[in-house]
């Protein structure tokens, strides 16, 4: 035996439940599971077995169980199933050593095995004893103490791996028993034993705790039922007074020797309080660590096993057909291989279970019952034959059925031996020989009759042969003439069946062709037997000719018929079906279309296909299918299920099936179809989530939602807008929107309503006033669609508060007006000022000039040079009034751009021209300055859509700007150019520059290069300002490009204008 197992059959289930819970990819399971734990009314064995049958669907396998493991013992028992099994027997006690939990226990890690035989599990005892290919299981621990495994079987091997969603769902399933056994076993199982002393109160087992003086502690119920004692009569009994076969002395002995793990067998006989006794199989266990032995009696009643066991011994192997030793209760003890290898049943399947449960007798209940009676008159002593069917792996065979009672010396029966013998194919020759001694009453019974006499090689017919054959009664028909009757390709048909009638004495029956003496086609059946022998050679054949002519055009026509219906039922995208029910409980199908393979993915072949298809049905829901049909064939009305269905290849679907009973001749047809509802389920479940996430969505939402109706009355309301119109729960329901509505913002809401009722829109939103409980109002905002979700209502509302939100906008709206008044008032305030301070300004550069001019004209004049610094005065006076008024005109020209009152349209410009006019311009000025001032446009006009006196007033600024900020002997270049989606000028000048890091700042108000009181260059600080103002108002962009000491470059791009293109 292979002993080195590979690691890769061991799976992780470590994990806390978040982590568990986030690898289960089918999260319905886990609701499930949750709702079968809340469930605190249902006894434990209750709820463990909802547990396991929920596993068993989880994880796609036939079974799930759950055992209880004795390591000192060895033994393995199996507590509680999620449903009948051919293998897993509730109660059945295994040795541990024969079964895969003995793994699972060792590891920390659950057993996976897809494939025990691929996975180097095919000569493991557990693979051998209970033909089991896949397992799924781990060790269940309950108070800190091995309890035993849960385990997850199928007799198929499953090609997936398991996986981490595997994983987790067996570890959440193992934690929710173990939870259960600590909460709710206790008073049951675990509350007064210790855990090494614990065994099942319900083991078939007699069962009893031993202290180290060898007297009973704890008898259990199989004990103290088989004795006749009351517990209290039991302890303190001795093991010797109760087994009469050991004394005192040597129980003594036996538990001085023993130590932990040890264990002592023997066959005794055990007292009975009534004076009787019966003999046992007893076995005593030393239990407990060290220093605290402790004993455990178990014992077997083997009543039934002795005396008898020889005699079957003889009987079972002397048989040559299926044999099997049963209790009187019909009980199966042993059964021979020929049986097991007949039913493809290992010894598990059916040893322990009577023998009308098991696999070979399931052939109605009618036959089950008639078992039941022979086993019955069995027991009591009567020798009972009867011819039965017995249901195999492949095929079902009659049997020549026999009971034989075996008795101990007082002629109680103690065992019974069946015997089935196989009669099927003696049976088949005797109705074959039936048919041919009834061949010539029906022979007799034809109108048209024949007879050979080979010996005189004549052949002779009746009149009604000579009218088939259309031929002149009376006319002379040779053997030979005779065979030629028949179509050429019967020929060979109709000459080997007469032959065998001759050689072989076998009688034919055909169904032949034949061309009549006036060429009409006929169909004929014939028939021919031995009917005269000589010497052991057959001298005459006779036998009958019938026309069948008319039945072979209705069955011609009829199997057309039954092509087009078949045609039109494998077209349905379903498979179609007809069955038989019995009245003996089985079904025969007479019609199954060809989607079945299709759609089942099982053939559709008529043979036992009722039987495959309910097998495909998971274990949970094969048994409601199978009462479904029958009720629905007891009553005789129509069947109609839904199922889930596993195909051969493991895919799981969802079918429905619907079909109709009908009455032929005392037959109980049922016609019907199976539809693949696979998608449909998987939308239910979709809507199902859906209304589940909509409702927790509903729930949750900071927003207040309700659902109306066509009066505009509220369906439901989530807590949201209960909390926010202050009415307790329950309130708003039947409350029309209008009851909560400020009545001055009702027309409006009501006439969208109405309009979204009517179909012209499918939603609307709007600002309005609602009016809470308390009569406090406050603003919402209200979006309405059409509602199409769960429960009643047509139009779904969502409320959003906006009470805040609209304080602050009459904020803001009062914030506005103040600025649009402050505004108005900087607008006079600058008219004003305009008018006040350029009127006498104006004047005082005008007079300045005036006296510059007239100092200048006397000192000339009159040689006096006195009167030179009144000239000077004069020109500072001039120079001032001018700074002066260039700065109230740039603040003037600043707040038009501001207030958008300055209109720069956009219109077609020569950037180039204007660039050189205002270049030509301060050229005078630069040179005063000793500033070299160029000018470069190319030869083409440069156009841009800008507005010509803004442009002027730009291109003003940056040059003057430049000849400002450059020191003498330095240099100033003015670039234009087109590029292909702007007009470009280029201002750059060699002059003090600035730190990069103030360029950001350059283009504010009242900023320069210099600042404060000692600033070196005079100025407002508002042409870059103005400049900056002036290119965006026409969609155009500024950017400069400067370095201390080094210069600036002034780039200004402008949207260009389409060149204008001469006609022709």
């Amino acid at each position: 035996m292979n002993t080195n197992r590979p690691s890769s059959v061991f799976v992780s289930i470590e994990g806390d439940a978040e982590s568990l819970e986030d690898k289960i990819e089918d999260q319905s399971y886990r609701d499930r599971l949750e709702k079968i734990l809340e469930d605190s009314d249902k006894e434990v064995s209750e709820t463990v077995q909802s547990i396991l049958g929920l596993g068993a669907e989880w994880l796609g396998v036939e079974n799930g169980h759950l055992t209880e493991i004795d390591p000192a013992a060895g033994t393995h028992t199996i507590a509680l199933a999620s449903g009948e099994h051919p293998v897993i027997t509730p109660g059945a006690t295994t040795n541990l050593s024969n079964t895969y939990c003995r793994h699972a226990i060792a590891q920390d890690s659950a057993l996976a095995l897809t494939d025990a035989s691929g996975q180097g599990f095919g000569d493991d005892p557990a693979h051998q004893t209970f033909g089991l290919s896949t397992y799924f299981g781990t060790k269940v621990v309950a108070h800190g103490e091995l309890y035993g495994t849960v385990c997850f079987v199928d007799r198929e091997p499953r090609p997936e791996r398991r996986g981490e969603p595997d994983a987790a769902a067996l570890a959440l399933l193992t934690r929710s028993i173990e939870q259960v056994l600590e909460q709710r076993w206790k008073d049951q199982i675990l509350e007064t034993q210790p855990p090494l002393e614990t065994v099942h109160e319900e083991s078939p087992a007699m069962i009893v705790m031993c202290d180290e003086a060898g007297n009973l502690t704890a008898p259990n119920m199989r004990l103290r039922e088989t004795t006749g004692y009351e517990a209290e009569g039991l302890v303190g009994m001795s093991v010797g007074e109760l087994d009469q076969e050991v004394s005192r002395k040597e129980m003594q002995a036996f538990q001085d020797e023993m130590e932990p793990g040890d264990h002592r067998r023997w066959e005794g006989r055990f007292r009975q309080r009534d004076g009787g006794t019966f003999p046992v199989d007893a076995e005593l266990r030393c239990l407990g660590p060290e220093g605290e032995h402790r004993f455990v009696l178990i014992a077997r009643d083997i009543t039934g096993r002795q005396g008898p066991e020889r005699r079957y011994a003889v009987a079972f192997n002397r048989t040559h057909q299926f044999s099997g030793l049963m209790n009187p209760d019909g009980t199966l003890v042993e059964v021979n291989d020929r049986a097991l290898r007949f039913g493809g049943l290992g010894r598990r399947d059916v040893v322990g279970k009577p023998l009308w449960e098991t696999y070979w007798t399931q052939t109605g209940e009618a036959s089950t019952k008639r078992l039941q009676e022979a086993i019955q008159r069995a027991a009591e002593g009567e020798f009972v034959r009867y011819e039965r069917k017995i249901r195999g792996e492949s095929e079902t065979r009659i049997v020549d059925f026999s009971i034989h009672p075996i008795a101990d010396k007082e002629d109680e029966v103690v065992a019974l031996v069946g015997e089935g013998r196989d009669i099927t194919e003696r049976r088949k020759r005797e109705e074959e020989l039936r048919r041919e001694r009834n061949l010539l009453e029906q022979t007799q019974k034809l109108a048209g009759a024949w007879e050979v006499d080979l010996k005189a090689e004549e052949a002779s017919w009746s009149e009604e042969v000579y009218r088939i054959h259309e031929i002149e009664p009376g006319t002379e028909v040779s053997i030979e003439e005779e065979t030629e009757i028949y179509m050429p390709e019967s020929h060979p048909r109709i000459r080997e069946a007469f032959k065998r009638v001759v050689e072989e004495k076998k009688p034919y029956d055909l169904e032949l062709p034949i061309n009549t003496a006036k060429g009409n086609r006929r169909w004929i059946r014939t028939v021919g037997a031995p009917v005269k022998e000589e010497d052991g050679e057959v001298v005459k054949v006779a036998g009958a000719h019938q026309d069948i002519t008319d039945r072979k055009r209705a069955e011609r026509a009829l199997q057309k018929w039954e092509a087009r219906l078949r045609g039109l039922a494998n077209s349905i995208p379903g498979v179609v079906f007809q069955f038989s029910a019995w009245p003996d409980g089985t079904y025969e199908s007479s019609f199954v279309s060809e989607r079945a393979e299709e759609v089942l993915g099982i053939s559709a072949g008529l043979d036992g296909f009722f039987e495959r298809f309910m097998e495909r049905g998971p274990a949970p829901h094969r048994e409601e299918l199978s009462r479904s049909v029958e009720e629905a064939t007891e009553e005789e009305k129509p069947w109609q299920f839904e199922t889930p269905f596993e195909k051969p290849s493991g895919e799981q679907i969802w079918l429905s099936g619907a079909s109709t009973p009908e009455r032929r001749e005392g037959e109980l047809v049922y016609n019907g179809v199976i539809l693949d509802i696979t998608d449909r389920k998987e939308a239910e479940e979709g809507l199902r989530r859906s209304e589940e996430r909509f409702r927790k969505l509903f729930e949750s939402a900071p927003l207040g939602i309700a659902t109306t109706d066509e009066e505009g009355r509220i369906v439901q309301a989530n807590p949201t807008l209960r909390k926010m119109t202050g009415y307790e729960a329950g309130a708003l329901q039947a409350r029309s929107y209008e009851d909560i509505t400020h009545r001055e913002d009702l027309r409006e809401d009501k006439a969208q309503f109405e309009a979204l009722l009517e179909g012209d829109q499918d939603r609307y939103q709007i600002e309005k006033r609602y009016v809470r409980a308390d009569g406090e109002v406050f603003w919402g905002r209200l979006v309405v669609s059409r509602y199409e979700g769960p429960g009643e209502g047509v139009a779904i509302r969502m409320i959003q508060d906006i009470d805040d939100q609209k304080r602050y906008e009459q904020q803001l709206h009062e914030a506005k007006e103040e600025a649009q008044r402050m505004n108005r008032l900087k607008s006079a305030f600058l008219a004003n000022m305009s008018h006040e301070i350029r009127t006498p300004l104006t004047s005082i550069i005008g007079f300045a000039e005036m006296v510059g001019e007239e100092a200048s004209r006397v000192t000339e004049q009159f040689d006096a040079p006195e009167l030179g610094s009144l000239s000077e005065f004069a020109r500072l006076i001039e120079k001032s009034g001018r700074r002066l008024m260039d700065t109230l005109t740039g603040i003037l020209n600043l707040s038009k751009l501001q207030a958008g009152e300055m209109d720069l349209s956009e219109e077609k410009t020569d950037l180039a021209a204007e660039a050189e006019d205002v270049v030509e311009e301060l050229t005078l000025q630069a040179e005063e300055a000793g500033i070299y001032l160029q000018i470069e446009t190319g030869i083409a006009p440069v156009w841009a859509m800008a507005d010509e006196k803004g442009l002027q007033i730009a291109l003003r600024n940056l040059v003057s700007n430049a000849i400002k900020y450059t020191e003498e002997g330095g240099q100033i270049l003015v670039f234009v150019r087109q590029e292909e989606d702007a007009a470009v000028l280029e201002v750059e000048d060699t002059g003090i520059g600035m730190n990069p890091e103030v360029v950001e700042d350059l283009f504010e108000p009242f900023r320069q290069a210099s600042e404060g009181f000692m600033r070196e260059y005079e100025g407002s600080g508002l042409g870059l300002a103005i400049t900056n103002q002036i290119v965006e108002g026409v969609g155009g962009s500024i950017a400069v490009d400067t370095e201390k000491g080094e210069g600036t470059c002034f780039t200004v791009r402008f949207p260009a204008a389409e060149e204008e293109r001469p006609d022709g």
